[in-house]
């Protein structure tokens, strides 16, 4: 599966703080399908980023503080439905950058489905923070799947011992 993004990062970058909330929708007809930021008034540090949502497509929303490392992604999937998407977030910076990347394709199972096949659920990518099509998020040549330190390119292997201790019930049965 190969994503794309909505358009030119100009109109997907924006400094959140230099926009105002903007009083209509988006339409499939605008630019980058209508994709903007807007400060959340309401909630300290708070954010809304909306686009138009065509049918057909699985959107993956990330964000950058710095537009030069890495864009994480938010833990969100969204299906298309010709209508508008939107999601609020808090972002503890006061700089914020979003843009949206999405599939050509609708996802059956969005949170199940292991877009780049390196053995990790997309759920699973959004708890270790490793790219969702990338299978080797650190490039250290080993699909991140099978990388017990995925996004440490020194190390991919686990050395050391392994212990689990039994809590609950109190009267677990430990087995050799």
């Amino acid at each position: 599966m190969s994503p794309r993004h909505l358009s030119a990062l100009c109109a997907l970058a924006l400094a959140a703080p230099l926009i105002t909330p903007v009083a209509f929708a988006q339409t499939a007809e605008d630019p980058n399908e209508g994709l903007k930021l807007t400060v959340d008034t309401a909630i300290t540090n708070g954010y809304q980023v909306s686009w138009w949502g065509r049918s057909g497509r699985t959107y993956f929303l990330q964000r950058s503080e710095d537009l030069i490392g890495r864009w994480s992604y938010f833990p969100l999937i969204e299906i298309g439905k010709d209508a508008p998407l939107s999601y609020g977030f808090v972002n503890p910076s006061p700089l914020v950058f979003a843009r949206v990347t999405y599939l050509d394709q609708i996802l059956t199972d969005p949170y199940g489905t292991d877009s780049d096949s390196d053995g990790l659920s997309n759920q699973e990518e959004f708890w270790f923070k490793t790219e969702l099509f990338s299978p080797d998020h650190d490039g250290d040549g080993v699909v991140d799947g099978l990388d017990a330190f995925p996004t440490d390119p020194e190390r991919h292997l686990f050395e050391g011992t392994l212990s689990v201790t039994l809590t609950s019930p109190p009267d677990a049965l430990a087995l050799p």
